[in-house]
């Protein structure tokens, strides 16, 4: 009897220990670094990507699923276009149109969306390039 109730203290500690605080975010969140997918057009195509904090991308789309580890030059670079870029300023999607692309960016814990051809500061284009290149296989 003593040894199952060692037992059960035991695992309801580890339980809690592991166990995330209230209000912290999901552990899968803890450790994505950038989410990025792009949807729509004639063809309603999808592309999506998410990067850990690790460097391990995993991409899906029209080439097929890849998870692989990034090269540090290529998180080095991710990570500068991402801290650099100007989310902020993206405009809130309007009315989409039946065959827009919309794009969407889930970093810092923000999530931005707009539809290409949409006008977004420069910052964001090239954080958007580097997502892009990286989920058809680059990095």
């Amino acid at each position: 009897m003593r040894l199952r109730s060692l037992t059960i203290a035991v695992v309801a500690a580890t339980a809690l220990a592991a166990a995330p605080a209230q209000g912290a975010p999901p552990v899968a969140a803890q450790r994505t670094l950038v989410s990025y997918s792009r949807s729509g057009g004639l063809l309603a195509l999808r592309e999506t990507l998410v990067v850990t904090r690790a460097g391990r991308a995993t991409a899906m789309g029209a080439h097929g699923f890849s998870g692989r580890p990034l090269r540090a030059t290529t998180m080095r670079r991710l990570r500068g276009l991402l801290a650099a870029a100007r989310f902020d300023l993206v405009p809130r999607p309007t009315d989409p149109c039946e065959d827009c692309f919309r794009q969407t960016v889930a970093y810092a814990g923000r999530r931005t969306s707009y539809f290409e051809g949409a006008k977004v500061p420069a910052s964001v284009r090239a954080a958007i390039a580097e997502l892009q290149r990286i989920a058809r296989g680059g990095g």
